[in-house]
């Protein structure tokens, strides 16, 4: 199963609930990726794939200042699940492909 595409994904964080979009590419070098906010859109950074799982570092800017987060992934079918990491928290992500 591959993990390439592009999912909508909600976190409920200690800001209120975030909706926000991750996208993953395969190319020639591995695998790259963006996650799109209502605000902006980064770059993932050191985007790793293991079958159904994928990991990322992106680094957030947020109202309350630059926040970095680990991304920790698992595809299922059409539904991703997983956690991203924080200073702050662990917060729990859910949703599915689009």
């Amino acid at each position: 199963m591959s993990v390439v595409g592009t999912y909508k994904v909600s976190a409920e964080t200690p800001i209120g609930r975030r909706t926000f979009e991750i996208s993953v590419f395969e190319g020639g070098d591995g695998h790259s990726g963006i996650l799109k906010t209502e605000e902006r859109t980064y770059e993932l950074d050191k985007v790793k794939v293991n079958e159904n799982n994928f990991t990322f570092q992106v680094n957030l800017k947020l109202p309350m200042g630059d926040v970095y987060a680990t991304f920790d992934c698992n595809v299922h079918e059409d539904m991703i699940s997983g956690e991203v990491i924080t200073a702050f928290a662990t917060v729990d992500i859910r949703g599915q492909k689009v």
